[in-house]
């Protein structure tokens, strides 16, 4: 959705994106809660650390995904100014 949001042609589509993220950027802090409410107490310490460690994946696969596609554009982006 963000990939989205970046070259949205127009202003409806951006909002509709924009809204999108809006909408999902809090999903881990609440997906953490909820599997910890739904677990057995006797598996709650799995259930919490299954689930954070997939939250923490999922971000350093992001991270790389993103670094990967900066690297096949011309000058990176934004990420070419950190560097």
């Amino acid at each position: 959705m963000l990939g989205l949001a970046s070259i949205a042609p127009s202003l409806w589509l951006l909002l509709v994106a924009m809204v999108v993220i809006r909408l999902t950027a809090a999903a881990a802090q609440v997906a953490i809660p909820y599997a910890a409410s739904r677990a057995a107490p006797q598996r709650r310490g799995q259930v919490i650390g299954t689930v954070m460690g997939r939250v923490i994946l999922g971000i350093l696969v992001s991270m790389t995904a993103s670094g990967a596609l900066a690297g096949l554009r011309a000058g990176g982006g934004c990420l070419s100014t950190a560097k």
